[in-house]
């Protein structure tokens, strides 16, 4: 993967790999739904040192730019991503790796999997592409398909 000099400052922050140079390619254990979530982010040392209240948007941020280190064939949305991308995406996992699927005929979103014992009452309602971006993005493409606009790969 290459490494933006962004995502470099977040490895030296954080402790991580002190070898990788920006612009250079490196292979870090990080999978697309697990280890790159909001959840995990929190740990970061960037992210601990944010004001508490901007926490949540600092580990949501940082969640969005290692994805995109880690999986540069995937687009990635940031949650301030509020224009809806052209084309749009069929399919797209939130900040946490919980799927959503687009209603083509409708232009909204589901969650296929909501169980309200494991997820908040707002995942199992209809969003649009700005409601589910701004609240639970970062939002990134399963498909590997570079004609998906709007995101930075």
């Amino acid at each position: 993967m290459t490494v933006s000099p962004h995502y470099k400052l977040l490895l030296e922050r954080d402790h991580l790999p002190q070898q990788v140079e920006a612009g250079s390619s490196v292979e870090l254990p990080l999978d697309l739904f697990d280890a790159v979530d909001s959840t995990s982010a929190f740990r970061l040392e960037s992210v601990k040192d944010a004001e508490e209240s901007t926490r949540d948007l600092a580990a949501r941020l940082a969640t969005t730019e290692l994805r995109r280190a880690s999986h540069p064939g995937r687009v990635t949305w940031e949650p301030t991503d509020q224009a809806e991308p052209v084309p749009v995406p069929p399919t797209v996992v939130d900040g946490d790796g919980d799927l959503w699927l687009r209603d083509r005929g409708t232009g909204t979103w589901t969650m296929p999997e909501f169980n309200p014992n494991e997820f908040p009452a707002r995942c199992g309602e209809v969003l649009t592409w700005n409601q589910l971006a701004r609240e639970f993005g970062p939002l990134t493409a399963l498909a590997d398909d570079r004609r998906i606009g709007g995101g930075r790969r």
